[in-house]
């Protein structure tokens, strides 16, 4: 029986909380003893957390603040693995290693791109010289591209040897069931759909500014809270967009808008491997997205070709335009490669996890 501690810095609906949380849950209790430490339980993905966790709230504001509690809490519970998601964790924990217990490996997974990511920390230089000495010291690294890979081997000298491209694991019929028919009346020619956190990362901005170019008819409705919320409501107030864009806020069941939209749009300046990309498959609806989401280019839709990448401007509102109107009546079926399948995508991790 292993010993496995998962490090997240909040419960928010973020997607590296979510395909951590997915993992965790999977793995089977007859193997693992399964803790979730959290530098405080703020959000909104308690639910997602099966009863078989273990959770301890380390009830600070911020990882820096919780850093000691954190290092207290590892060597208390003795686990044979650290799992983490986010940077600035995986840092800490590999920084912090000399007192962690010996035997205590660390698996550390990157969610974003690192050439994209890193320039948009607070001191660009000093994160990536921490790449390159911390992030080698990892005893496993999951990456959900092969781009963010062959970056970390190339430009951060790290052995491919660490390195492990797993996909995201997504709940394919646990999303399909949260719609059981499709209810679409509106008065809209074509409706689509942004979702994520409303941070600079996702480009929502950019999208509102190319929907000065749509014809009336064209609705956009996004989805999600963020500290970017009251700059982005501004800004379709300022371009007078209040007609065309709606703020619906926190989804429970944002899958039901995906499969009812006309096109789901990726706007990010930066992304690893977009869950909003893979949910949207599974629901059947046409993505466009730009090139910067990371692994998106990576996804083989079948025939269908349902994802469509774009650059951001003229070349993104010309993929919007050339959608077309449908009066969707019924549920359309999943787009999704098997690879991101919940099972096929975290037996990977598992196997790993046993080693």
């Amino acid at each position: 029986m292993k010993k496995i501690i998962f490090v997240l810095p909040s419960l928010n609906a973020g997607g590296a909380e979510r395909v951590s949380i997915s993992i965790l849950n999977y793995l089977p209790v007859q193997k693992f003893t399964k803790h979730l430490v959290l530098i405080n339980d703020r959000g909104k993905l308690n639910s997602l957390i099966s009863k078989k966790i273990t959770i301890h709230n380390l009830k600070q504001a911020k990882l820096r603040n919780g850093i000691r509690a954190l290092i207290k809490k590892i060597n208390d519970i003795e686990p044979d693995i650290v799992f983490s998601t986010l940077p600035h964790v995986n840092l800490s924990l590999l920084i912090c290693r000399f007192f962690l217990p010996k035997r205590t490996k660390i698996f550390i997974r990157e969610p974003n791109t690192p050439s994209f990511s890193i320039k948009h920390q607070p001191f660009p230089k000093l994160f990536s010289i921490a790449y390159r000495v911390f992030y080698r010291k990892a005893d496993k690294i999951f990456c959900p591209s092969k781009l963010i890979k062959n970056e970390l081997e190339k430009d951060f000298w790290i052995s491919e040897k660490k390195i492990f491209n797993l996909s995201n694991p997504v709940d394919i019929q646990g999303i399909r069931n949260t719609f059981k028919k499709i209810n679409r009346k509106t008065e809209w020619e074509k409706i689509f759909i942004a979702s994520g956190r409303l941070v600079v990362q996702k480009g929502f901005d950019r999208l509102i500014d190319l929907f000065q170019e749509t014809p009336p008819n064209y609705h956009l409705l996004i989805l999600g809270e963020g500290p970017e919320k009251e700059k982005l409501e501004a800004l379709v107030k300022d371009l007078n967009l209040g007609n065309k864009i709606s703020f619906l806020g926190h989804q429970k069941n944002p899958w039901i808008y995906y499969a009812n939209a006309d096109a789901v749009l990726i706007s990010s300046r930066w992304e690893g491997m977009p869950n909003v990309v893979l949910e949207a498959l599974a629901c059947g609806a046409v993505v466009i997205s730009t090139p910067t989401a990371g692994g998106v280019q990576e996804i083989e839709a079948g025939k269908s070709k349902k994802v469509k990448i774009a650059n951001m401007k003229l070349p993104f509102l010309k993929e919007i335009k050339k959608v077309k109107p449908k009066m969707i009546k019924r549920i359309r079926k999943s787009n999704l490669p098997k690879k991101f399948h919940m099972n096929i995508a975290c037996e990977e991790y598992k196997k790993l996890f046993s080693l």
